[in-house]
């Protein structure tokens, strides 16, 4: 699955966001952008990184600071699986 589809499964799921709110389509897209703050993010990113198979013992900081790509580029450092369909990413939601 791709990133951005993975990202917008989560981020549709997991927190409640604005009903004008748009699903990501880019890389330098921030979480602003997509009508979600820094709390949503904090959720959005633990179910991410279980998703991922990403270790506890790796932190991702800061999370008012970075684009998508820069969370992309983070889970693929650090990832030791990859979710294949929707309902893999469901299942840590």
């Amino acid at each position: 699955m791709e990133f951005i589809e993975v990202f917008n499964i989560v981020a549709n799921n997991a927190v409640t966001r604005p009903n004008d709110a748009r699903d990501a389509n880019s890389y330098y897209d921030e979480p602003i952008d997509v009508g979600l703050d820094s709390l949503d993010m904090v959720m959005i990113i633990a179910v991410i990184t279980d998703a991922y198979g990403i270790p506890d013992t790796a932190e991702f900081d800061d999370v008012s600071k970075y684009t998508l790509g820069t969370l992309r580029d983070y889970v693929d450092a650090h990832k030791t699986c990859e979710p294949a369909s929707v309902s893999d990413v469901m299942e840590h939601v």
